[in-house]
């Protein structure tokens, strides 16, 4: 067959109960070995608790400028660093400027995100 032919990944909400108990969303996740790859999206009112410690700790980024990619520029290592507040702010205030509001449903998160990624490409 076709190598580049998209083929199907089965995509799987698994239930709090699962996600709360690892080893048996991996023995529910045995029945879908064929396929290769599956898809697992969480509920939508499920938050995990974050036990990662950042207090007083910097994280180094990178910038990626989509428009710059295809001219053949690397990524822009920025010199500042963000703690975690400040990364959230910055990446709220990213997601805000660049929302795009397509009144259409998409059956899975790779096509909304492709769609976005080209909205942004094509109208930055």
């Amino acid at each position: 067959g076709d190598v580049y032919k998209r083929q199907h990944v089965p995509v799987l909400t698994p239930n709090e109960e699962e996600l709360n108990d690892p080893m048996r969303l991996v023995a529910r996740l045995k029945d879908y070995e064929h396929y290769g790859a599956v898809i697992l999206r969480s509920p939508r009112h499920w938050r995990p608790s974050c036990e990662f410690n950042a207090k007083g700790r910097l994280f180094p980024t990178r910038v990626q400028v989509v428009q710059e990619l295809s001219q053949g520029r690397p990524f822009v290592q920025r010199r500042d660093a963000f703690n975690l507040r400040s990364f959230e702010f910055f990446a709220n205030s990213f997601a805000d400027e660049t929302k795009v509001v397509t009144g259409m449903e998409f059956e899975n998160p790779q096509d909304e995100s492709e769609f976005i990624f080209w909205s942004l490409v094509e109208r930055p």
